[in-house]
């Protein structure tokens, strides 16, 4: 079944699971002897976690745009951000490398582009046409917008206009998705084939989600309350002795709209995920429109796609709204890598990928080299061969306060277990046992029975960061 079959026949309750978990190697055609390069489709989206789709067999939204893509390549289902926030994440999306290495560990900052590889440079070096359209954010979010602040260069990549001269109201994805698939629609309808493009098209939705808990009114209630979804199982707050976060909760100018939520009735919590999840399901509308023009112009069979999004939404677990946590809401991110006409769907619920890949994915495919400095891997072995990642572990780091820049955390996932340390608190540490409880509700830390293996992941974070030069440190309690 192609894509276009699947995004026909979905309504009707078509199921992903009707798929076998097997893949095919993807196949380029070739030209006198030499391969031709791939173009390359990076769509990704902004605060939609890994739950936050059909395909991922959540009831109360639908995206079968989205779920085409897994009807034909690969899920992984355990993809995790660099950093639970807009910029350090796409910092590490278009470099390979983590945060305190590209040093953009806050919102609005620039990576250091001129120590670091960059995407857009480096395939545009080995013939690539390079076009960025939509959100940025490093530092400008909208580049074409212009800014008083902040650098509004694109490094590697022609930026793609998209708004009318006299709309700039791309702060908001309700007003600006379209719009960009339009932009995008167009650019696929006249890109030329002399030479293989990367085309990065980067929507803003469902991201609004963050104005929610201060403009409840704002957002629609559903007709009848029922038809929003329940509370998540892990929506009660379970980390009240976790001093880091009890601050995060209170803090008022970074992440503001935690502190915001905490106000907020059950029956207003049920009203964000409904509306998170409209916002979902409108960006995969214009998903969808991308994709349709990239089998219109006979593009598909020769396009390399990727799905996924900067970080994640908190989405009332644990009763937390938008990001800036390392809980699996926040931290786990969609993603899905697709050849159309070549692949079948494969479901990848045993490897552990990060943002940080998807750069070197990409070289490989296109076979040109991947710069030393990536300390992400590529998942071509894993996409072709059907096995799974070769990796102990994945990292995400944290940082929640631009104005208290020593306010940190590291965490690290392994198959079975997640380890987190905070930079300060009395109990600084939380410690989860993901194959029996998925929904993080009880902090393992103190468990006798577990101390071996926590140490093991204590030691193994330790080595982490020194082998990546990561200046993380604990200050003293209490501060």
């Amino acid at each position: 079944m192609d894509r276009r079959t699947f995004v026909k026949t979905a309504g009707a309750g078509v199921s992903l699971a009707a798929f076998g978990p097997m893949a095919e190697c993807f196949a380029f055609d070739t030209m006198g002897g030499q391969k031709k390069k791939p173009n390359i489709l990076f769509i990704f989206t902004d605060q939609q976690n890994a739950y936050d789709m059909s395909c991922a067999g959540n009831p109360y939204v639908q995206t079968p745009h989205i779920d085409s893509l897994a009807s034909i390549g690969t899920r992984f289902e355990y993809s995790y951000c660099s950093s639970p926030v807009c910029t350090p994440s796409r910092g590490s999306i278009v470099s390979g490398v983590t945060p305190h290495k590209h040093q953009a560990e806050w919102n609005n900052m620039m990576p250091e582009w001129d120590n670091i590889p960059n995407m857009g440079t480096h395939f545009r070096e080995h013939g690539y046409e390079t076009v960025w359209g939509g959100k940025w954010h490093l530092p400008a979010s909208y580049p074409l917008d212009g800014h008083k602040k902040f650098d509004c260069s694109v490094p590697g990549f022609d930026p793609l206009p998209f708004l009318p001269a006299d709309l700039k109201t791309s702060g908001k994805g309700a007003l600006s998705d379209e719009w960009l698939a339009g932009a995008a629609v167009d650019y696929l309808s006249t890109v030329s084939q002399e030479k293989p493009f990367l085309l990065a098209v980067s929507f803003h939705n469902p991201h609004d989600i963050c104005y929610f808990p201060k403009h409840i009114d704002n957002f629609p209630l559903p007709s009848n309350l029922n038809a929003a979804p329940p509370l998540p199982d892990n929506f009660e707050i379970n980390d009240t002795d976790i001093e880091f976060l009890a601050d995060c909760r209170e803090r008022e100018n970074y992440g503001a709209q935690l502190s915001v939520a905490q106000d907020m009735s059950d029956d207003e919590w049920r009203r964000y995920m409904y509306n998170y999840y409209r916002m979902t399901e409108a960006v995969d509308t214009q998903i969808g429109r991308v994709l349709d023009a990239l089998e219109k112009n006979g593009l598909d069979e020769n396009t390399l796609i990727i799905f996924t999004s900067d970080h994640g939404d908190g989405n009332a677990a644990h009763k937390w709204a938008a990001k800036l946590s390392l809980y699996e809401e926040s931290a786990r991110v969609p993603l899905i890598v697709a050849m159309p006409g070549t692949t079948k769907m494969a479901y990848d619920a045993k490897s552990l990928t990060s943002g940080m890949d998807i750069f070197p994915t990409m070289c490989e495919y296109a076979s040109i080299p991947v710069p030393n400095a990536v300390q992400g891997e590529s998942l071509k072995p894993v996409l072709e061969k059907n096995s799974h990642f070769k990796r102990d572990f994945v990292v995400t780091e944290l940082a929640v306060d631009n104005k208290k820049p020593d306010r940190k955390g590291r965490m690290i996932r392994t198959e079975h277990f997640k380890y987190i340390l905070f930079s300060y608190g009395q109990n600084n540490e939380q410690f989860f046992d993901l194959k029996n409880d998925p929904g993080e509700k009880k902090n393992r830390i103190n468990d006798a029975g577990l101390q071996t293996v926590i140490d093991q992941h204590r030691q193994k974070l330790a080595q982490w960061m020194t082998e990546t030069q990561d200046d993380f440190v604990v200050i003293k309690a209490g501060v």
